[in-house]
């Protein structure tokens, strides 16, 4: 283990020396995945959208901004 985790798991929480098991560990990383899809994909989203839209007759752009 590195420093902090060390730390943290000995000293601040009071597991030094325990093992995690492989459930909780893919649960975690499940919910920490569906977690950034679901904060990043409206953003990703509007970006494309912005790169992509198109110039108008008029010259305007049909998105102005986020």
């Amino acid at each position: 283990m590195n420093g902090a985790r060390s730390w943290i798991l000995e000293d601040y929480i009071g597991m030094g020396g325990q093992e995690f098991s492989y459930v909780p560990k893919i649960m975690n990383g499940g919910l920490a995945g569906i977690v950034g899809v679901t904060c990043v994909f409206p953003i990703d989203l509007v970006k494309t959208r912005l790169q992509n839209q198109p110039i108008l007759a008029n010259g305007e752009v049909q998105y102005k901004g986020m």
